[in-house]
């Protein structure tokens, strides 16, 4: 069972291998899914209630309120025999993920037998369930695809999925931006499409995922491999924001770690790409390494996963789900693990816990950020609000009221409680200044 898990490990490794860009607008063609860099410096408020910035584009299992948040299964030694070994740290998120690819399908071993492993997460009829259809052999496994040499084992795979009541997304030969063994975009689309025609009839409850490597290979434009509208529910993305890459030094800003590491900037060419296609957002993998070569780098870890789930749902709400990736070994180059990592857990944890917008179950129902600018004017009662402006650092936030300081924030997601009863009837002015010369005013009246 460990050798299963680290196949999904050496599969997210693997992606790293080749060159990859960090794309902005001289790495796309057509200036279409490129970066925008702009420091998005905004004051959001906590609301029960969408506001008019809110997107909602109605695809399958899309949440019209929260974020589904989860992880990957981790499969191992779970006291006398196999199981899931992440269980614990399961029990209050709302999807999760299993990896089974191309050479799965090949072997006696079908997606249910399997759901020992996954199976206790989805039992609570809380989780969702993202399942990676991975292209193991990468594009030498396009022309197998649509010769039909999995059909068999996918029909069946899918008429399995559809007797599961939760729900079910299937992400389609993930990353292709980012294969060593390249297809061409109509390889890759055809057999993406022979999949997607597949599940839509055996397994039609299930949501199906255009999911990228969140930098793609040198001038390599993912716009080229969109499947279609008609065969995409979401647009994915495997978002790492690390420390070192694996392979590469001096060219951080060109693989997009070091500095460049970080999820709100490696998120830009998805969100980009989502717009144009009017599709909600699911990070279908990621995190940030807490070892490179055997060495420990997890307060490294913390600080980004802490970043990337305090601000990622914040500034982008079209992001309706996120799953984290949790397995790996200290012993390889990189490990994603976080599950028992004390470190990583607690900051994790600590981003969860303040963010309003994650969903427990996919049943359930959460909070949203509304920018101050689709907010009403008119404010009574406890305001809560939060800050964001991009820095590749922790800042120090001050709030002023009527250029009268009123309260600091050291730490993501920069939060502040503005109670209107201390203030006078009528009009008011609120700032917000980081450490970095960035502010943002808005007026408001009580």
């Amino acid at each position: 069972m460990n050798k299963k898990r680290l196949l999904g490990a050496a599969l997210v490794l693997s992606m790293f291998l080749s060159q990859t860009a960090f794309a902005d607008a001289s790495t796309t063609q057509g200036r279409t899914a490129y970066k925008d860099l702009n420091a998005r410096t905004e004051i959001y408020a906590v609301t029960q209630t969408p506001g008019s910035d809110y997107p909602y584009y109605g695809m399958k299992w899309e949440p019209k309120g929260g974020v589904l948040y989860g992880r990957t299964d981790h499969g191992g030694q779970v006291g006398t025999g196999y199981g899931l070994a992440n269980e614990a740290a399961l029990e209050n998120e709302s999807i999760v993920s299993h990896y089974y690819g191309t050479n799965d399908m090949t072997n006696s071993y079908d997606l249910e037998y399997w759901s020992y492993i996954y199976g206790k997460a989805l039992d609570d009829g809380e989780h969702g369930f993202l399942v990676y259809l991975n292209f193991d052999g990468e594009g030498s496994d396009c022309a197998r695809v649509t010769s039909g040499t999995f059909d068999s084992r996918l029909t069946s795979d899918f008429a399995y999925l559809n007797t599961l009541t939760c729900p079910v997304f299937l992400r389609i030969g993930g990353e292709v931006n980012v294969w060593s063994v390249t297809a061409t975009p109509e390889q890759y689309i055809a057999a993406y499409r022979h999949i997607a025609d597949l599940a839509r009839k055996y397994a039609p409850n299930a949501a199906l995922v255009f999911s990228p490597n969140y930098s793609s290979s040198y001038q390599l434009d993912v716009d080229t491999y969109y499947p279609g509208d008609a065969y995409v529910d979401w647009i994915g993305c495997s978002l790492y924001y690390n420390q070192y890459h694996q392979s590469l030094t001096g060219q951080d800003a060109f693989v997009g770690v070091g500095v460049y590491g970080d999820p709100m900037l490696n998120v830009q060419q998805t969100v980009n790409l989502a717009a144009l296609r009017n599709r909600p957002i699911m990070i279908t993998e990621g995190g940030s390494s807490n070892h490179h070569s055997g060495n420990d780098i997890s307060s490294w870890a913390a600080e980004r996963m802490q970043k990337a789930y305090s601000f990622l749902p914040m500034v982008y709400p079209q992001i309706k789900a996120m799953v984290a990736s949790d397995y790996g070994s200290p012993y390889e180059v990189v490990d994603y693990t976080f599950y028992d990592n004390s470190v990583v857990t607690a900051a994790y944890n600590k981003a969860v816990s303040s963010n309003p917008t994650l969903l427990s179950s996919y049943n359930g129902t959460a909070s949203y950020y509304t920018k101050l600018s689709a907010y009403p004017s008119q404010w009574s009662g406890t305001v809560k609000l939060a800050a964001y402006t991009y820095s590749s650092d922790k800042l120090n936030a001050s709030m002023y009221i009527d250029g009268v300081w009123k309260a600091a924030s050291m730490d993501y997601p920069y939060s502040f409680t503005l109670d209107t009863t201390t203030l006078t009837p009528g009009s008011h002015t609120l700032r917000i200044n980081f450490s970095n010369g960035a502010e943002k005013t808005y007026n408001f009246t009580v």
